[in-house]
C-alpha cells in the first residue's frame, strides 16, 4: 500500500539477448501505483525513468510520488526497474580499484564479469527501453506520459526516439539533450554552479557579514588540500580510518555538495570553517566520518555497458572543458580511469545502441535549475530543434536535485503519508510473455 492505495506489481520476462532474441530471458519488475482520484482518472499513464544509470524506480516509488503529486492525481504511475537494477536480475560486483596497478584492476574486471549471471552487452539504455515499451503493451497501454530525471531524462529521451507512437508527452527534469556529451561539460558546469553559490552569498547581506573573504577562504581550502594531509575517519562503529584528503577528493566532494540547493547553502560556512581553522584536517573529518557511517553498496554493472558504449556518457579527457575550474584535474582523472576499464568491458553490439535524436512533435517540459553542477540548463540548447512544442523551465537557484513541491501548483495536493510498497516484494503475479517482435 502507498497512501492507502493498493500497488499492483508484476513480472514481465523478457529476452536477454533482444537482437537475435534467442538464449536466456530475464525478469523485468513492474509496479503500478493507480490514480490518487480514481473518478478523474486518465487513459494516458505515467510512466518513470529511474537516475544512474543504476537506480531502481520502484525503490524511488514513494519519493517520486510525493515529488509528482499533482500528476498522480489523475494519472496511473508505471515504474519499472530498468534491466540489471532493482529486481530485473540485479547486476552488482565490488568497487574497482585504481588504476594504481593495471593487472590488478584488469583481474578485478574479469573476476566480475565471470560471476555475473548475465551478457553485459546487452544492457544498454535501448535494450532497456524496449522492455519498457513491451511492459506497456503487455498492459494494453496505447500511450504514455514519459517522466524522467538525470539519467532517467536520457532514458525518457531514447524511448521516444525508439518507440514515438507510445508516447503522449514527455517530461524531463535535471537532464540534458541526448547529443550533448554530459560528462566532457561538467567540469564548466560545476564551476558555474560554484560560482553561483559565492555569488549569492556575496549579494546576501548576512551571508556577506559572515563570510567576508570568502573567495580568500576557499583559495586557503585549496592550497591546503594540495598538501595531501591525512584525514583520519571515526564512523559510528567502526574502526578508525585514514584517507588522502587531496585537491581532486576536495573537488569530488564540493561537487556533491552542490548537487541539492539545500547542502549547497551551507557550502560558504563549510569552507570558512575548515579554511580558518587551527586543525583544517579535523574539522574535514567530522563531515567525512559522518558520510562514511553506511558501508558503501557494491557498484552497479549496469554503469558499464552504458557509460562505455553510448555517445551521451562520452568522456574523453582531451574533450573536457573548464580548465580553470575546481574539479578539472579530478575529473581529467575520472576520464582517465574510466577509459582503462572500458577497454576492459564487452562491447555492446550492433543494433544495442540508440540512434540520432530526430525530431518529434511530441510536447516536452524541461526543468533544470540554473545552479545544476551536471545538467545545467544551458545543456537543453538546441531543444526545439527536436522538439519544437518544447518549453524550457529554469528554476532560479535551484541545482541538480530538483525540489518541484516547492512550486505552488505541485502544493494543491497533498502527497499523504508514504512508505514502500510492500506488494511489491515479492510481485503478485507475472505478466504476459513479451512479444518476440523482430529485432528493432
Amino acid at each position: 500500500m502507498v497512501a492507502e492505495r493498493a500497488v499492483r506489481c508484476g513480472v514481465l520476462q523478457v529476452p536477454e539477448n533482444r537482437i537475435e532474441q534467442t538464449g536466456r530471458t530475464i525478469p523485468i519488475r513492474v509496479a503500478v501505483l493507480p490514480a490518487a482520484l480514481p473518478s478523474a482518472r486518465r487513459a494516458d499513464p505515467v510512466v518513470y525513468f529511474a537516475g544512474g544509470p543504476g537506480g531502481s524506480a520502484i525503490t524511488s516509488l514513494p519519493s517520486e510520488v510525493q515529488e509528482l503529486a499533482l500528476l498522480h492525481a489523475r494519472h496511473d504511475f508505471i515504474f519499472v526497474d530498468q534491466r540489471g537494477t532493482g529486481s530485473s536480475n540485479p547486476l552488482r560486483c565490488r568497487a574497482f580499484p585504481s588504476l594504481g596497478d593495471a593487472k590488478v584492476l584488469r583481474r578485478a574486471v574479469s573476476t566480475c564479469l565471470a560471476s555475473l549471471h548475465a551478457d553485459l552487452a546487452y544492457y544498454t539504455t535501448a535494450m532497456a527501453i524496449d522492455d519498457v515499451a513491451d511492459v506497456l503493451r503487455a498492459l494494453h497501454i496505447a500511450r504514455a506520459d514519459l517522466v524522467g530525471g538525470s539519467y532517467g531524462a536520457t532514458a525518457a529521451q531514447v524511448f521516444l526516439l525508439r518507440h514515438p507512437a507510445l508516447v503522449r508527452t514527455m517530461t524531463l527534469i535535471g537532464g540534458t539533450l541526448l547529443p550533448l556529451p554530459i560528462y566532457e561539460r561538467m567540469p564548466s558546469a560545476a564551476q558555474s554552479a560554484l560560482a553561483a553559490v559565492f555569488g549569492r552569498c556575496t549579494h546576501e547581506r548576512a551571508c556577506q557579514r559572515a563570510f567576508p573573504h570568502l573567495a580568500a577562504d576557499w583559495a586557503r581550502l585549496q592550497a591546503w588540500a594540495a598538501t595531501s594531509p591525512r584525514v583520519v575517519l571515526r564512523a559510528p562503529g567502526t574502526a578508525a580510518a585514514s584517507m588522502r584528503f587531496d585537491t581532486a577528493t576536495l573537488a569530488d566532494a564540493v561537487h556533491q555538495v552542490l548537487i541539492s540547493a539545500s547542502t549547497a547553502a551551507r557550502l560558504p560556512l563549510l569552507v570558512h570553517l575548515i579554511a580558518s581553522a587551527k586543525d583544517p584536517a579535523a574539522e574535514v573529518a567530522k563531515v567525512a566520518s559522518a558520510l562514511a557511517s553506511e558501508p558503501s553498496a557494491p557498484s552497479s554493472m549496469i554503469t558499464y555497458p552504458i557509460r562505455c558504449g553510448e555517445p551521451w556518457a562520452a568522456d574523453r579527457p582531451s574533450q573536457l572543458s573548464g580548465t580553470t575550474s575546481f574539479e578539472y584535474g579530478s575529473d581529467q582523472e575520472s576520464a582517465r580511469w574510466w577509459r582503462a576499464v572500458c577497454a576492459l568491458m564487452p562491447r555492446p553490439p550492433e543494433g544495442t545502441i540508440y540512434g540520432a535524436l530526430g525530431r518529434s512533435d511530441v510536447p516536452v517540459l524541461m526543468f533544470n535549475g540554473s545552479a545544476d553542477p551536471q545538467d545545467p540548463p544551458a545543456n537543453m540548447t538546441g531543444a526545439r530543434r527536436y522538439w519544437p512544442e518544447s518549453r524550457l523551465l529554469v528554476m532560479p537557484g535551484q541545482s541538480h536535485r530538483l525540489d518541484l513541491p516547492t512550486w505552488h501548483a505541485m502544493r494543491r495536493i497533498a502527497p499523504g503519508a508514504l512508505r514502500q510498497p510492500r506488494g511489491c516484494d515479492p510481485p503478485r503475479r507475472k505478466l504476459p510473455a513479451a512479444p518476440r517482435a523482430a529485432a528493432l
